[in-house]
């Protein structure tokens, strides 16, 4: 009986992947139009420009990209590229914008809306900076080494 048991335990996390994989993809797209969608709305009343709202739009289908392609266990990009999974969420009620400074991917710039979740890919010894819009622009809130903001699992 113990046999059955621990083959049956076995098999159906392997079964079940593919579905939460699918599941977790269409939860994503989900969120993305619902953020596309609220970004819309408020385009006018926000007063946004244009490039704000492009900047924006393009942020959520990138972090959407992002997310979808991450997994959490022992992927292959993570292990060949010495880089690590890190998670971050805004708890604040403002808009941030995230850059990763020390790192050979320069160009991440990522905004992140009050109360969103993050996973991204980072060298440990990156730092992840949360900037905030400010009346002079936006201004460097906080550095937080990546090595700190590791998911394990």
């Amino acid at each position: 009986m113990k046999r059955l048991d621990s083959a049956i335990a076995k098999f159906i996390p392997l079964s079940l992947k593919p579905l939460q994989q699918r599941k977790k993809r269409a939860d994503l797209e989900a969120v993305s139009l619902a953020l596309i969608r609220f970004l819309s709305q408020s385009y006018e009343p926000c007063n946004l420009s244009s490039n704000e709202y492009k900047a924006l739009e393009t942020s959520i289908v990138n972090f959407v990209q992002q997310a979808s392609r991450t997994q959490m266990h022992n992927s292959p990009t993570l292990l060949t590229q010495n880089q690590i999974l890190c998670f971050y969420k805004n708890t604040t009620s403002q808009i941030q914008i995230l850059r990763i400074s020390h790192s050979t991917n320069c160009d991440f710039e990522q905004i992140v809306f009050p109360g969103e979740q993050m996973l991204f890919e980072a060298f440990p010894q990156a730092e992840l900076e949360i900037h905030m819009d400010s009346t002079t622009g936006t201004t460097l809130i906080n550095k937080i080494l990546c090595s700190n903001l590791q998911v394990y699992g």
